[in-house]
């Protein structure tokens, strides 16, 4: 059995403020910049939804996707960082089964760069983090993600 790191970490920040307001937009992509030190890229709706009022090709959100040593680094930060600051309340975490970790930031401030500067990212919702397995075996990354303690159930 062969346990393989991971391979990479979406950052991911969308809510419906940006479909009603494509200003709102900004804040994410610079919330994201300022959190990963990489440039984000947009998302864009696949198809309509009416419940949300979503038409196909309007955008939605921003991503960034780290890979390497930018990614150790902020695996880093979030372990000594963001997650001991946060209540449980804040932190929404689960495993998928395709063996990826995924973990929701409900409150941004959470994250050192984004606290000195509240009035700029009041409305900003907040993150979602997937922190991405290569493993074969799945049975397994819930054993990495405690030994880096990140899984806390």
């Amino acid at each position: 059995m062969e346990l393989s790191p991971p391979n990479k970490i979406v950052l991911n920040s969308s809510s419906k403020r940006v479909v009603q307001d494509k200003k709102e937009l900004i804040v994410g992509l610079s919330a994201c910049l300022m959190i990963s030190g990489q440039r984000c890229q947009t998302i864009w709706a696949r198809k309509s939804v009416a419940g949300f009022k979503l038409r196909e090709g309007s955008v939605i959100g921003c991503k960034v996707t780290l890979r390497g040593s930018s990614m150790y680094a902020f695996v880093d930060k979030l372990i000594n960082l963001v997650l001991p600051r946060a209540r449980p309340s804040l932190i929404n975490q689960a495993i998928d089964p395709a063996g990826a970790y995924n973990i929701g930031v409900s409150d941004p401030f959470l994250f050192v760069e984004l606290e000195h500067h509240y009035d700029l990212f009041q409305s900003l919702q907040g993150f979602d983090i997937a922190l991405v397995m290569s493993s074969r075996e799945k049975s397994l990354v819930p054993l990495l993600w405690s030994g880096l303690q990140l899984l806390t159930e």
